[in-house]
């Protein structure tokens, strides 16, 4: 598939700020590229976070027979979707981010290859802090999610940002890093 443009996966723990490292990206970024963020279907009802479409299992299953989804998958006891708008948005010159799920970034990467992969992550004691604020676990969903380590894949386009001090530190370290991902692609 060619595009001109650039999905990026954000992928980490529960708890690790992805929704709010998103939240900066899409207000720092700069007119030097367009940059969007992905909805993403889920068939958990309740809010859950940035960019997040509730819907029933009815829908959803409507929704991937009717060949709506780019990307689907299941985490968690719930299903997510990324609307196939996303091809567009690529083909159009967009820098594309989606909020995704670790244990489906190979299956993401093998659709777009040329994507990068942004893995947020922070230390244990701060994400059962943030987990515990956040009030929708008890202690032992949260002690589950903290054993949770699936494997990321190895990629060319791949970071790590640290999220356990200053959350504008972590935005501008994902602003690099893209701007770095996008320079790169165009001297492909």
């Amino acid at each position: 598939m060619s595009l001109n443009g650039m999905l990026v996966l954000v992928v980490g723990p529960s708890g690790v700020g992805k929704d709010s490292i998103i939240a900066g990206l899409l207000e720092q970024a700069s007119t030097s590229f367009p940059l969007l963020l992905a909805p993403r279907w889920c068939t958990r009802q309740q809010a859950g976070g940035i960019g997040h479409l509730p819907c029933s299992e009815a829908e959803f299953d409507l929704r991937l027979q009717l060949g709506c989804f780019a990307l689907n998958w299941s985490a968690n006891g719930h299903r997510y979707g990324i609307g196939c708008e996303i091809d567009l948005w690529l083909h159009a010159g967009a820098m594309v981010l989606i909020n995704g799920s670790r244990s489906h970034a190979q299956h993401t990467l093998a659709r777009y290859p040329q994507a990068g992969l942004l893995h947020i992550t922070a230390d244990p004691t701060v994400i059962a802090q943030r987990l515990h604020q956040r009030g929708r676990e008890d202690e032992k969903a949260i002690e589950e999610r903290l054993k949770r380590q699936p494997e990321l894949p190895q990629h060319e386009r791949q970071a790590t940002i640290h999220n356990n001090g200053k959350l504008a530190s972590a935005i501008v370290c994902g602003l690099e890093i893209m701007h770095q991902w996008r320079k790169k692609g165009c001297e492909m």
